[in-house]
């Protein structure tokens, strides 16, 4: 099986746009589609799997053509070994930056947690003051 990436789909393509556009080369093992994160309305991607003679078949059929099913988008087809396109590297980047606020957020909250603690261990250590 090789894997073939789908770039600009539309938000409107579903799986079965996508199986019928490749079915006539052969099995369509796996289909998924990955919407645009950072802007719903904005175009996403997809990875279809197809066996290596098919995959090899849809790639020279579709290389140098536009695929339209859904009447307005423009999907182009490229192996998925290939460098990542600007799309998935937008996306990659903007996942590492809420994976990064997330656990700034965890860090600063273990430190306000420890700030709190310390803070009453130092309240309940003070030696109690005798008037004599």
């Amino acid at each position: 099986m090789t894997t073939l990436m789908l770039t600009n789909v539309a938000p409107q393509v579903t799986i079965k746009d996508i199986i019928e556009l490749f079915c006539v080369f052969g099995f369509v093992k796996n289909v998924r589609i990955i919407p645009n994160k950072v802007n719903p309305k904005d175009n996403g991607y997809a990875f279809l799997e197809l066996p290596n003679k098919a995959s090899k078949e849809a790639f020279d059929y579709y290389k140098n053509k536009i695929m339209v099913s859904d009447g307005h988008s423009r999907m182009k087809v490229q192996f998925a070994t290939g460098e990542m396109s600007e799309h998935s590297k937008e996306i990659e980047q903007y996942r590492l930056q809420q994976r990064l606020e997330r656990h700034l957020r965890k860090i600063k909250n273990e430190m306000e947690r420890i700030k709190v603690i310390t803070k009453k261990n130092k309240e309940n250590s003070k030696p109690p003051t005798s008037k004599s």
